[in-house]
């Protein structure tokens, strides 16, 4: 997940470099452009507006965790002690 396209978020020596190993990227709007300029498939590109979510629950071990079901864009504040 890329939260924004300055410098020290987005490196392209770094992102090319991860590509062969990337499943998918989810950004902002606005930033997907910047992957595939260099060269990574659309298909492997979500760009998200404000208040649009993503189903992130398929962890790395291809096992299911409901807790991260969804990936907000404006995070809201649940009332726990932070």
């Amino acid at each position: 997940m890329i939260s924004h396209d300055h410098w020290d978020h987005l490196d392209y020596r770094v992102v090319t470099e991860l590509e062969p190993r990337v499943k998918r990227v989810v950004t902002g709007l606005g930033v997907g452009e910047h992957f595939e300029y260099w060269g990574y498939p659309v298909e492997k590109i979500v760009e998200l507006d404000w208040w649009d979510s993503f189903d992130l629950a398929i962890l790395e071990n291809g096992q299911y965790n409901k807790d991260w079901s969804l990936i907000h864009t404006m995070p809201e504040y649940l009332g726990k002690e932070i």
